[in-house]
């Protein structure tokens, strides 16, 4: 499904993010470019031309690349990997021998306070999942000559069964880490929860929510954001963002598409990424979620342990979006936009300053830190 998404014709403002922490998240700009990724979308979802199959009068068409077969049919979820794993018996000894590991692991790291800097702690234990995933996979293709023989003939398979290992190790300490990490958050997720508590009680307009949608309720995004914290991988989790970020689209583009006017008039309001920003900020606000910080932590680190480039991938750039739209919601930025605006109650005594600014001024109130 394709997106037409308009471009803003003004030069979006970028600040710096400092102290972004373990994320590594510093210059993130939250400026979720839907029209390149709906385009890319559109392009991997196009059907391929086969040949022989003449669809217009003397027009030959280029043949159709053969499709892997997925070695599961569910292993984007951790019981859907674990199935997968348990599903010969030759991969028992490898299971057995990588949960020992995993075993060893939660017993021997220690994830409470300590001397080093945080950042410092993840990438070691990153370091040793990454390890105990390498083995397991290793292991699984020495004892089972089928898989290996899949895996050896199609790169997609390999990268198949790598994730599939990941998610299961993961998965297996997905309390000690997500522990960790909320311990590492706890204040500024309290800050986090603190400020979100405000803005539930503003005008969604002075979020940047265009008026033509204040009353667009945000529905299945917010079934799809609730089921975040579920999510025992960052895989789980990331999917999540996924389905959130593709449930408001859809949202926006019903309530357009229920508009009357003229193509036109409706071109005029297809929303531009600073819309689907103040949408996403509205989004948590409502969700009551907690440990935010937290979770967007353990999935910027851990969403992969086996690819070096960690921002690669649509999941990865959902993401490094979230966890942008986190730090700003506890930057100096938001505490003054809280600290100006009015709530849906207090209307009436608006300063004139805050009433003054037109829709687009409220939105790049918002966006101007990313």
């Amino acid at each position: 499904m394709k997106f037409p998404f308009r471009r803003r014709k003004s030069s979006p403002k970028t600040k710096s993010e400092g102290g972004a922490g373990p994320m590594g998240v510093s210059g993130v700009k939250a400026r979720i470019q839907l029209r390149l990724l709906s385009q890319l979308k559109w392009e991997a979802n196009a059907p391929k031309k086969v040949k022989g199959d003449k669809s217009e009068k003397g027009v030959v068409q280029l043949s159709q690349p053969a499709v892997a077969k997925a070695l599961w049919p569910d292993l984007d979820t951790l019981q859907g990997c674990t199935d997968f794993l348990k599903s010969s018996g030759l991969n028992t000894r490898a299971l057995e021998h990588a949960a020992r590991m995993v075993d060893h692991f939660k017993s021997s790291y220690q994830m409470g306070d300590s001397s080093l800097p945080d950042e410092f702690r993840i990438q070691a234990w990153k370091g040793t999942l990454r390890r105990i995933a390498k083995t397991l996979v290793d292991q699984l293709l020495a004892s089972n000559p089928r898989l290996e023989s899949s895996c050896a003939v199609n790169q997609e398979n390999m990268s198949q069964l790598r994730s599939a290992c990941e998610t299961w190790v993961l998965g297996s300490v997905h309390e000690k880490i997500i522990c960790a990490c909320k311990q590492m958050f706890g204040q500024s997720d309290k800050i986090l929860d603190d400020n979100l508590v405000r803005l539930d009680k503003v005008d969604p307009i002075v979020l940047g929510v265009r008026s033509e949608f204040k009353e667009f309720v945000l529905g299945e995004a917010l079934l799809q954001f609730r089921m975040i914290s579920r999510g025992r991988t960052p895989l789980e989790k990331a999917i999540c963002l996924r389905k959130t970020i593709n449930c408001i689209i859809e949202g926006i583009l019903s309530v357009i598409s229920s508009c009357s006017g003229t193509a036109a008039e409706k071109d005029g309001l297809l929303p531009c990424t600073d819309d689907l920003l103040s949408f996403m900020l509205l989004l948590m606000a409502r969700s009551r979620v907690k440990n935010l910080q937290a979770n967007a932590c353990y999935m910027y680190n851990f969403l992969s342990l086996q690819l070096e480039d960690e921002q690669g991938g649509e999941l990865a750039y959902h993401v490094t979006n979230f966890v942008a739209a986190c730090n700003y919601l506890i930057s100096g930025e938001v505490e003054k936009l809280v600290a100006t605006i009015p709530t849906l109650s207090n209307l009436e005594t608006t300063p004139a300053s805050v009433k003054s600014l037109s829709p687009k001024c409220r939105r790049d109130r918002v966006a101007k830190f990313f």
